[in-house]
């Protein structure tokens, strides 16, 4: 006996239980990420002095004979920021918060999905199509943003500090996994939605 791809299969009332609670920890989860980002633009914009954290080159004096030499590679400048600088680490901080609230939103609304009548593969063609499209345009513009912020602020304040700071910014290994994990969600969203449309077509073919 066939079973329909769009067949509603609903778990234990235990398990849906289960899976309730794990979405509504991760929804508050997400909110809380997203509000920290919030408190953070809200601080760059209305604090009037900011931290932030600067690329230099500088060296530092070396006091051990197994070094040859050193030098510092960032620091940490407490200052009043002009106001386009100021902007772009807001902007940077919201699409932050506005990546983990969507991939929450949309890891819940698959959750409860679950638990619930709703077709699951209904479910998660909507969450991969949410969720991926966060991952990868979130940090990607976000951190363009910090990055452009970061270079605006070393200019202003490079004369300050003896010019070493560097006016440029540096990307760490999550602003790239981030939204590679964002591209592997869509392409499992497309293959999921390939299986289906395969699935039913042959339906009762064999």
């Amino acid at each position: 006996m066939a079973v329909s791809p769009d067949a509603v299969v609903m778990p234990a009332r235990p398990d849906r239980i289960t899976i309730r609670v794990i979405a509504v920890i991760t929804a508050l989860l997400g909110v809380a990420l997203a509000t920290a980002q919030v408190s953070r633009a809200v601080w760059m914009l209305t604090s009037p002095e900011v931290t932030v954290n600067l690329l230099a080159n500088g060296a530092t004096p070396v006091a051990s004979d197994a070094a040859v030499s050193a030098s510092i590679d960032t620091v940490a400048v407490t200052t009043d920021l002009v106001a386009s600088s100021r902007v772009l680490f807001a902007v940077g901080a919201i699409m932050l918060a506005l990546t983990a609230i969507i991939v929450a939103l949309a890891v819940t609304w698959l959750l409860w999905s679950i638990s619930s009548e709703m077709r699951f593969p209904v479910a998660l063609h909507r969450f991969t199509f949410a969720a991926g499209f966060a991952l990868v345009l979130g940090p990607l513009i976000g951190t363009a943003a910090q990055g452009f912020g970061s270079m605006e602020a070393a200019r202003a304040t490079n004369d300050a500090l003896g010019g070493i700071l560097l006016v440029g910014f540096g990307v760490d290994g999550w602003g790239f996994a981030v939204p590679l994990v964002g591209f592997a969600v869509l392409a499992l969203g497309y293959v999921f939605q390939a299986m289906r449309r395969m699935q039913r077509d042959t339906e009762g073919l064999v």
